[in-house]
């Protein structure tokens, strides 16, 4: 009889074992995640139907990788993810989001993992230039909504600025002269542009780019302060990223998004 209870508390002792190594592993998996809210359509660095999501996505998901994290998409417009990252509750925070000292406040910031220029467009008919942002306070700036061009810009109250809410509203506004110039990121327009059949190709030379760049903006991730697991978080990506380049891995995915 005692032979047989021992057997049964040993039966019992292992299955509760197995309960509690099977709790272990589940909460480890989902300490080892990170949710990314994340722009859903910014060729060609991001977006849902680009290869991989894009080459800055997949810079940060073999970088999370190459620490043990799973990383979890939520795929918003801009102004959305700059909220929920803020909030930090649907996600921990966001990608490709760029530095400001008013978002300093509220986020904490990887290593920057891509660059990007800010320029100003113009049509060349218009042979416009200029040298320093004062110089634009004649013309009316179009921005895309929610876009940080620079500290600089941001605080240029003498600007005449107007928001439009795609890249498509402000190539079109900028070619009827609704808007003298834009303030925008380089590449995205140009592939906006580019990737259109209307009549602002650019290889037909109407819109182009004026020198100086007003900044170069890089990509981090942002995460909410309010979360202090976070800090593990950015650790962890920052590690991944910098095996990422020590192995060359990182020059060799921009080679295969052709950026090379």
């Amino acid at each position: 009889m005692a032979i047989l209870i021992y057997q049964q508390v040993q039966k019992v002792a292992k299955l509760f074992a197995l309960i509690l190594l099977s709790l272990s592993l589940h909460i480890n998996a989902a300490e080892k995640t990170v949710t990314l809210c994340t722009l859903d359509n910014w060729p060609p660095y991001v977006g849902q139907d680009l290869p991989k999501h894009g080459y800055a996505v997949q810079i940060v998901d073999e970088a999370f990788a190459l620490q043990g994290y799973q990383v979890i998409r939520r795929w918003l417009p801009w102004k959305r993810v700059v909220v929920e990252a803020k909030e930090g509750e649907r996600c921990n925070g966001a990608s490709e989001i760029y530095h400001t000292k008013e978002r300093e406040n509220w986020l904490r910031y990887s290593n920057p993992y891509g660059a990007v220029r800010m320029v100003i467009f113009a049509k060349k008919s218009r042979n416009l230039s200029y040298e320093k942002i004062a110089d634009l306070a004649p013309y009316k700036v179009g921005l895309l909504r929610g876009t940080a061009i620079s500290d600089e810009f941001e605080h240029a109250d003498f600007l005449n600025k107007t928001e439009v809410n795609t890249h498509k509203q402000g190539v079109e506004m900028l070619y009827v002269n609704r808007l003298d110039l834009l303030a925008s990121e380089e590449m995205s327009v140009k592939n906006f542009i580019n990737s259109s059949k209307s009549h602002y190709n650019i290889n037909n030379d109407e819109i182009e780019v004026l020198e100086p760049e007003l900044n170069i903006n890089r990509f981090h991730l942002g995460f909410s302060k309010k979360d202090k697991s976070n800090i593990a978080r950015i650790s962890a990506f920052n590690i991944g990223l910098d095996k990422l380049k020590a192995s060359g891995r990182y020059e060799a995915i921009l080679q295969e998004h052709g950026l090379d």
